[in-house]
């Protein structure tokens, strides 16, 4: 099960090894596609001089579940979400939960 790796409780999320050309609107899309409504928080980190993603990206979602499903989502179809080849697309974020994330990113 791809979503076992997560820490019970665990709730944010960082895709990693997105294309440059991936936005935040692009993120927002395919989260809806399973999880319209279950998640609070999205963040697109973006190379200022470039104007592009820096392959990252950090969803925070209302609870584990959710989480799971996101990782499981993803890696399932790891070719249609535009991951870099060879990277594992999500995993269990450093920061967890919605206020530390507000905290940090913003």
């Amino acid at each position: 099960d791809a979503g076992s790796h997560l820490e019970d409780g665990a709730t944010t999320v960082m895709m990693r090894g997105l294309r440059s050309h991936i936005t935040t609107d692009w993120v927002l899309r395919k989260l809806d596609a399973f999880a319209r409504g279950k998640y609070d928080f999205v963040y697109v980190p973006r190379d200022s001089r470039r104007g592009t993603s820096i392959g990252l990206a950090f969803v925070n979602f209302a609870d584990h579940k959710y989480a799971k499903m996101s990782v499981d989502f993803f890696s399932q179809n790891q070719r249609m979400m535009s991951f870099s080849s060879g990277t594992p697309p999500v995993s269990q974020a450093h920061t967890q939960g919605l206020g530390p994330n507000l905290a940090f990113f913003i």
